[in-house]
């Protein structure tokens, strides 16, 4: 009795053996399966991700050329009469902007400045572009 199973233990021992490289090859062969799944997702999730980059890209350029035209506006506004004040509509597009998330709260800021007149509405028309590449 005790020879059988020591001759089971053996055979035992040789069917480990014998099952030792078909696991590794299933488990290489699952390493590279699971490698390729998760390249087809990331570039499923890139492509969505691109998507809403895209989008938010152009809502930043939106947003940009909303604050251009309402400084601009005002700009021409200003140039154009010899007794210059505030316009509603500068108010009005500040106030806007106040809600909106993606809108730089510095931006907001020195609006408030033209607004309370504390900085003229030139400093921020000729401030424009690096505005644009600093917030947009």
């Amino acid at each position: 009795m005790a020879e059988q199973i020591l001759h089971k233990i053996e055979e035992l021992r040789k069917l480990k053996q014998e099952i030792e490289p078909r696991i590794e090859e299933l488990e290489e062969k699952r390493d590279y399966e699971i490698v390729e799944i998760n390249k087809k997702y990331d570039k499923k999730i890139s492509d969505v991700s691109n998507e809403v980059e895209s989008f938010k890209k152009d809502l930043m350029e939106n947003l940009y050329q909303s604050f251009e035209q309402a400084v601009m506006n005002e700009f021409d506004s200003k140039r154009s009469t010899s007794e210059y004040s505030i316009t509603s509509q500068i108010r009005d597009y500040r106030d806007s902007m106040n809600e909106v998330d993606l809108f730089p709260d510095e931006l907001i800021e020195r609006l408030d400045k033209i607004i309370a007149e504390e900085e003229p509405i030139e400093n921020l028309a000729y401030d424009l572009e690096s505005i644009k590449t600093q917030y947009f």
